[in-house]
Formats: structure tokens, C-alpha cells, sequence
């Protein structure tokens, strides 16, 4: 027995053009359409999105481009996230985290050294420098300019030391230890974050690099970047995670950020100073008619183009 042959019946023959006149019509219409305006558009939950801070324009390069990034600011104009919610701002308190405070107050202003460097950064993240990477034979930049190297002697200045004059005399003696140093020169040795790196990794206890150790990270540790490209001061502010804030200048006009763990920079290296752990003649004292010297006097007869020194630049 032959099997029946299967035949299209007239109604489908019918139904499927126009089938096909449909689906053409509604992409004409959804093409035609115009986009959803910003009041139209649907903001998803807050708990279901990152934190996109508002794009901002930074045209920098470099270690500051990449920190500008990391803080907000973006150089192709459009946001740049954050994984943590800025507005989420703790301190070790709420993770439990015993404050460490040093043994030693060496300016005896009653406060130790530990806290007096963290307030030093402060005050200095607060002055909001201007990112001056100029050269000064005397050393010093004037106050209210520098690098981020400026935020570390200026936080130690805070708890009368004179860092400047420790380094210094550190390179004299140990000169073979500064691998990038062919001839010192006191007007920028202690400026430069690979000979600080040296100065740090010889006198101060070498702690963890892990981030996920938060209760390791304490107010007034100081971070080293990768490549000694960039140095820092650990905040008492945290984020959501537990995270400590830096305080640096980076040159983006963000000088507290939630940038230690940054998307394109590795830690190289983190410390904490301990006056009680070092040789008292290393323990130099800051001495205003030794360490401020005339720096303000010699910028303004360079602005007037009386003197040329800014030839050489830091980094940092």
C-alpha cells in the first residue's frame, strides 16, 4: 500500500506571508523608534549596580593617569568604576581591628608617633598641594607643592623628625645600597621613592602585602607601589570591604582615596616606622633653622626670572 502524500493546505499557504509582513513591520517600528530620554530609562536597583562616579577629564599620563582612573576621574571621558561604594566609610572600629599606636612620641606633643604621622598626612591631604615635580637645590618644595614623596617627610615632620636629613646621611654611609644613586645629591636623594624604598626597607618592620589581611593595615603605615613608581600613607578611613583609604598626592586632585588596591598597580611593599626599634643616632630631630631653609624666597626670585633650577624632576 502506497503511503499518502502530504499536501499544504490553502490557509497556511496564506498564514505564512503574512507571518513574514509582520515581523517585517514590527522592526521598521522598533528601528523607527526613538531612544528612551534619561527620565524614561529605568534605574535599576542600587544594590544591583557598581558605583560610576560622575566622568570628569584628567589629562595626565602615567602613574597619574592610572591613579586618576582608579579615583574616578578618566581621560576617554566616561565613567570609571569603583567597586566599592564610595558613601560605604568606616574605620577599623566597625571590623573589630585594634588601633596600633607607637611607644615612642619623639616631639613629646602627647600624641605618638604613629598617630602624629597619620596626622601629618592628613593635614597635608587637606592642604591639598599643587603636583609640583620641579627640581630645588635646598631640598625642600615650597609648602602647598610636591610629590607624593612630600606626603611621607611631611607626615614624619609632624612627629619631629627630619627625614630629609636621614636619608641623607643614610646615602653617605651606605651609598652602595642606593643602586640608582651615581653621585648623591641632598636636593632631591630623599624625593626619589626607590631611594625612600631603601631608606624604609633598612629602618622600619616590613609588613604584608595582602589586602585581604585588613586587620595588618594600620593608620600611618606607609605603602610602597610597584616599580617604586608611587608611596603612600594608610588612612583610618576604610571602605565596605575593610579596605584602608590612602593618603597621597598622585597629581589628580584626590588626596584621600580608595585606591590601595588598584586595578593596574601592585603593592611592592608595606611598612610601619618604630623609633623604639632604631638606633638613636639614626633618630634625627626636624630643626626649623637647619630644615626650612629659604625654599620660599628662592621660588619666588625663579618666578621672577632671577633664578634657573627647575631642571630636573622628581617622580612619584
Amino acid at each position: 500500500m502506497s503511503r499518502p502524500s502530504k499536501r499544504f493546505s490553502p490557509q497556511l499557504l496564506v498564514f505564512i506571508p503574512l507571518c513574514l509582513v509582520l515581523i517585517v513591520a514590527v522592526c521598521v517600528i522598533l528601528t523607527d523608534r526613538p531612544a528612551p530620554s534619561p527620565e524614561e530609562k529605568e534605574e535599576p536597583p542600587a544594590e544591583d549596580r557598581f558605583y560610576a562616579p560622575p566622568p570628569q577629564t584628567y589629562t595626565g599620563g602615567g602613574i597619574k593617569q592610572r591613579f586618576a582612573t582608579a579615583a574616578g576621574y578618566d581621560t576617554e571621558d566616561r565613567p570609571a568604576f569603583s567597586l566599592w561604594d564610595p558613601d560605604t566609610v568606616l574605620t577599623g572600629e566597625a571590623f573589630g581591628i585594634e588601633r596600633v599606636t607607637a611607644s615612642v612620641d619623639f616631639d613629646g606633643d602627647g600624641i605618638d608617633d604613629q598617630s602624629d604621622i597619620l596626622q601629618g598626612a592628613h593635614i597635608e591631604a587637606d592642604m591639598k598641594p599643587f603636583y609640583d615635580i620641579n627640581y630645588y637645590p635646598l631640598g625642600y618644595p615650597p609648602e602647598g607643592y610636591g610629590v607624593c614623596t612630600d606626603v611621607i617627610w611631611r607626615a614624619f615632620r609632624n612627629a619631629g623628625y627630619s627625614l630629609k636629613r636621614m636619608i641623607d646621611e643614610d646615602i653617605e654611609e651606605n651609598l652602595w645600597d642606593y643602586d640608582d644613586i651615581d653621585e648623591p645629591d641632598p636636593g632631591i636623594d630623599f624625593r626619589r621613592v626607590c631611594n625612600l624604598h631603601v631608606w624604609l626597607e633598612r629602618y622600619c618592620i616590613s609588613l604584608t602585602t595582602d589586602t585581604n589581611e585588613i586587620e595588618e593595615w594600620q593608620p600611618g603605615d606607609i605603602v610602597v607601589f610597584e616599580s617604586d613608581e608611587h608611596t603612600a600613607i594608610i588612612s583610618d578611613r576604610r571602605n565596605g570591604l575593610g579596605v584602608p583609604y590612602i593618603l597621597h598626592n598622585g597629581g589628580t586632585g584626590v588626596f584621600e582615596a580608595n585606591t590601595l588596591v588598584h586595578p593596574q598597580l601592585d603593592i611592592l611593599a608595606h611598612y610601619r616606622f618604630d623609633a623604639s626599634k632604631i638606633d638613636e643616632d639614626v633618630l634625627i630631630p626636624w630643626d626649623d633653622e637647619i630644615d626650612v631653609v629659604s625654599t620660599e624666597i628662592l621660588y619666588e626670585e625663579d618666578q621672577a626670572g632671577d633664578v634657573g633650577y627647575l631642571a630636573e624632576e622628581t617622580d612619584g
